[in-house]
């Protein structure tokens, strides 16, 4: 949708992975704040940013928490089960349970079957964020094209040695958890 309505500006209501062509080479900056974990498709939507981009453009976006950190589960079920408190189900539990696992914690520490049913839908099925850890965002990014990426954690929280061990081994491709918030700068 785009309205005509503000002078010299557009706005584009839709998904940014599938702009239309005519923001091809359009712009100088493209800004995303507290929606990249949100994406589905990740390295689609790193390519139509590029690609909206002028020669010499610059993406800029921070966002999470990222599903790779603490509370990156992004579960909001109740006031004490979401991911600001992340209660029972507890720092990194989200990937260091499955699905039945936490159901039953969940189900363990007095929560309904509704409320323990709902938590693992949103966690472990939910379309609202995406299972991305904080290395596959800056792979994306090269990927796409972009000349040079850089990146820094806007907030972390470190696992304990025995935790960052376990995620290791069920996570083998990965060492970075926690990093919970990512600022990233791209240019093309």
């Amino acid at each position: 949708m785009f309205d005509s309505e503000l002078e010299g500006h557009s706005v584009f209501d839709g998904d940014a992975a599938n702009l239309p062509n005519w923001f091809h080479q359009r712009f100088d900056i493209a800004i995303s704040f507290a929606t990249l974990e949100h994406v589905g498709d990740v390295p689609r939507f790193f390519r139509s940013v590029l690609d909206t981009l002028k020669p010499g453009g610059v993406f800029v976006t921070r966002f999470g928490p990222l599903w790779s950190c603490y509370n990156g589960h992004h579960a909001w079920v109740s006031a004490d089960l979401n991911f600001n408190n992340v209660g029972y189900i507890g720092d990194w539990g989200h990937l260091l349970s499955t699905p039945p696992q936490m159901f039953t914690k969940l189900m363990s520490h007095g929560y309904s079957l509704d409320i323990a049913a709902k938590a693992v839908s949103q966690i472990y099925t939910s379309p609202r964020i995406n299972r991305y850890f904080a290395e596959d965002y800056v792979r994306f990014a090269n990927l796409a094209g972009f000349s040079k990426v850089e990146s820094a954690s806007t907030w972390r929280k470190a696992p304990s040695l025995e935790v960052q061990t376990r995620l290791e081994c069920l996570f083998p491709r990965y060492k970075d958890f926690e990093t919970c918030g990512l600022y990233m700068k791209c240019e093309k």
